[in-house]
């Protein structure tokens, strides 16, 4: 599915998938990027699909930007690595990727996570130089201890990949956290880079799962934040 031009959805929530899987052109065509890479072998069928159906096929996946270690985001890494692509993610996400241990939630799925070689650690406030397109990453521990937003102006769009890290409702009208599935979820570091990325204005959020929001992302992440206070102060209260 084409978002804006050179984005592209190419696995998940609107293939009756579970996890999001986008693909940015790079200019001219210079090659394909991928942000997450499901979990497994039916998530590869889908995005093959796609890559056919948008005329794609051709560009060679030259990197992979993971937003954080979670099977259904990294499982596939590993072969997309065999192919040639650059593997960068998080780091504290980054480790547990090339160990293939519990920071993978390796323990909700039914198979053994492949390992895979991360050939770049992303740190907060990095900038990605790719092939004419610059990506600039915020770290933003929370979900997981590793976890990146990438942010890029991809023809005149300013698009955030936020992984599970934030996610927009299903009406798009709000912006909510991922679920505490990890042993590293840390709801005190999830509020503070939710602040710090207040200060980032963008205008779509496409998120790990669900619908993509195309439009009004800063509002997103506003509301994000908003609705985590509201939790925080919810959970503070005494019992009567």
């Amino acid at each position: 599915m084409q978002l804006f031009k050179d984005v592209y959805l190419l696995s998940g929530h609107a293939y009756a998938m579970h996890p999001n899987v986008y693909g940015v052109v790079l200019p001219e065509r210079q090659g394909l990027v991928l942000i997450d890479t499901g979990l497994n072998e039916e998530d590869l069928e889908i995005i093959e699909g796609n890559l056919v159906y948008w005329g794609l096929l051709d560009l060679r996946i030259s990197h992979v930007l993971i937003t954080h270690s979670h099977f259904d985001h990294a499982g596939n890494a590993r072969h997309f690595r065999d192919k040639g692509a650059f593997i960068m993610a998080g780091e504290g996400d980054a480790q547990g990727i090339e160990a293939g241990d519990e920071r993978t939630i390796n323990y909700a799925y039914p198979m053994a996570f492949p390992p895979c070689r991360v050939d770049r650690i992303i740190r907060d406030g990095e900038k990605l130089e790719l092939p004419g397109l610059d990506v600039h990453c915020h770290l933003v521990p929370g979900h997981s201890r590793g976890s990146v937003a990438y942010e890029a102006n991809i023809r005149g769009k300013i698009i955030l990949f936020t992984g599970d890290f934030l996610m927009a409702a299903p009406d798009c009208a709000y912006g909510r956290p991922g679920i505490p599935v990890g042993e590293d979820y840390d709801f005190a570091a999830y509020l503070s880079s939710l602040r710090r990325l207040r200060n980032v204005t963008v205008d779509a959020v496409l998120g790990g799962h669900g619908h993509p929001a195309l439009a009004r992302g800063s509002r997103i992440i506003n509301s994000a934040y908003r609705n985590m206070l509201a939790e925080r102060s919810f959970s503070n209260q005494k019992p009567l």
